[in-house]
């Protein structure tokens, strides 16, 4: 059963002001306790339109358009949808045509830094800053654009605000729709945006702006890495062909496995190609490949003895947040992740995001991860990083793509992960390789860090001004 917060009980002055309504969830979700705290701060309140500035005020989404996708990156442009805009890696985005993305009618969705983007249809309120990386990328009609007016807030408070408890409950209170809920730019442009002093302000811009160096030093990175260690063994490797053709395999291979996929050229290249130099099977160099088993979730409230559980949608996000905590005591130790573990969702479309690996930041290290994420559990911090950069590879994402099995919802198993050869050049290259991976993974971590240290600050400011009602 949920309650409210005990600490803050519902008056008769709460219900008088919300017009006497008695039903629970303006009250459960924290809306009415957030305005009556917004309304006993001493500090001045703007109205959100008050602070921002440009097309159509700076608070807008739309319009709708007909996408066309095209292939080739020279004639089009990244594509942002409101679930893709929070994941970590956006290095393989779909792409929309340029001639269109580009055409003045879509110009205003393009991300521009400094800008908070907000999901504003399905799951609502989920906020990302607008960083270097993100600039000109296209986004949805489903994602809202908050531009602040650099003359009046800035872009960082305001983001930190927006995407803090108080922010969150305050935006999604205005949603509407019974199966899709949606909010619209007039159903946000009076939130109220409380103004400390400029010291204060000027903080949380500065841990936010950072935040978003961070995350984007950290992807670029990770991709200058990969594209070097991928030319490192272009010379031993010869490229995979593109072709999915089954070719002519032997008997003896079909009886293992019948699908086409497994014996495609495609694989079969990939395979070959890595046989040629020193390699190992990933089998053979970790501690334990493993899927732990269903389990009871006993849902509880956050404390000490609580553990925050996530699905594997959740962990491929920039900032994971965990779907609900669970009791510590009904978890074994294979739901626990480590710093070592790389995390392998298990199932979904082969196009999508089985097999694409996880290396765990914020709260998922020492939380909990459900059972539909493989764990691959590695030596140490150096090895994990670097077969974790290995299989983000198309050298890597062929073999585990191609070893997935079923047809309605693919799947991946300990036994097939374990059989993915891995080039291995020596251990000094590769602790060499993997300790700048996890170099870019603690950038990642830190921006982290710095965007709930932010949101904590305007949160406590903003509860230490709350005065309890008379008794």
């Amino acid at each position: 059963m949920k309650i409210g917060n005990p600490h803050r009980p519902v008056t008769s002055a709460w219900l008088t002001k919300e017009g006497h309504r008695l039903d629970a969830p303006p009250f459960l979700s924290g809306a009415v306790e957030a305005r009556v705290l917004l309304d006993k701060l001493t500090v001045p309140k703007q109205r959100l339109s008050d602070v921002t500035a440009g097309y159509n005020g700076g608070i807008y989404n739309g319009p709708q358009f007909k996408r066309n996708y095209v292939t080739n990156q020279e004639h089009g442009v990244p594509f942002l949808g409101s679930s893709s805009m929070l994941q970590a890696d956006l290095g393989d985005l779909p792409l929309i045509s340029k001639k269109l993305a580009n055409s003045p009618k879509l110009l205003p969705l393009h991300v521009k830094e400094g800008m908070t983007l907000i999901s504003c249809s399905g799951t609502i309120g989920r906020t990302v800053y607008g960083r270097s990386e993100m600039v000109g990328l296209l986004t949805s009609q489903h994602i809202m654009k908050v531009v602040p007016d650099p003359s009046a807030i800035l872009p960082g408070y305001l983001y930190a605000y927006l995407s803090s408890r108080f922010g969150k409950i305050l935006i999604t209170s205005g949603t509407y729709g019974a199966i899709i809920q949606h909010i619209e730019p007039e159903h946000i442009s009076e939130l109220k945006v409380p103004r400390f002093e400029s010291d204060f302000e000027m903080r949380i811009h500065e841990m936010i702006e950072e935040a978003g160096h961070l995350r984007s030093s950290s992807a670029k990175l990770i991709q200058t890495i990969s594209e070097n260690f991928l030319r490192y063994m272009a010379s031993d490797i010869e490229a995979e062909t593109d072709s999915i053709n089954l070719g002519f395999p032997s008997s003896n291979k079909i009886l293992k496995r019948m699908d086409a996929s497994f014996h495609s050229d495609k694989h079969n290249s990939v395979i070959q190609s890595i046989s040629t130099v020193k390699h190992v099977m990933l089998g053979d160099i970790c501690h334990d490949i493993n899927e732990p088993p269903r389990i009871k979730r006993t849902i509880v409230d956050k404390g000490e003895w609580s553990v925050p559980f996530f699905g594997t949608s959740a962990i491929m996000n920039g900032e994971p947040e965990p779907s609900y905590y669970v009791n510590r005591k009904n978890l074994s130790d294979s739901f626990i992740v480590k710093e070592n573990h790389i995390l392998l969702p298990r199932s979904g479309q082969v196009s999508g995001i089985i097999g694409w690996p996880i290396m765990p930041v914020g709260t998922v290290k020492l939380g909990a991860v459900s059972e539909d994420a493989i764990r691959i559990v590695m030596p140490n911090i150096d090895q994990a990083c670097f077969v974790f950069l290995f299989l983000r590879t198309r050298l890597g994402q062929t073999q585990l793509k191609s070893r997935a099995f079923g047809s309605s919802i693919p799947h991946l198993n300990p036994k097939e992960v374990g059989q993915v050869l891995v080039p291995w050049p020596s251990d000094s290259e590769v602790e060499a390789i993997g300790s700048e991976v996890f170099r870019a993974i603690q950038m990642r971590d830190r921006a982290i860090g710095l965007e709930a240290s932010a949101r904590h600050l305007i949160e406590q400011a903003i509860e230490e001004n709350y005065v309890p009602p008379e008794v």
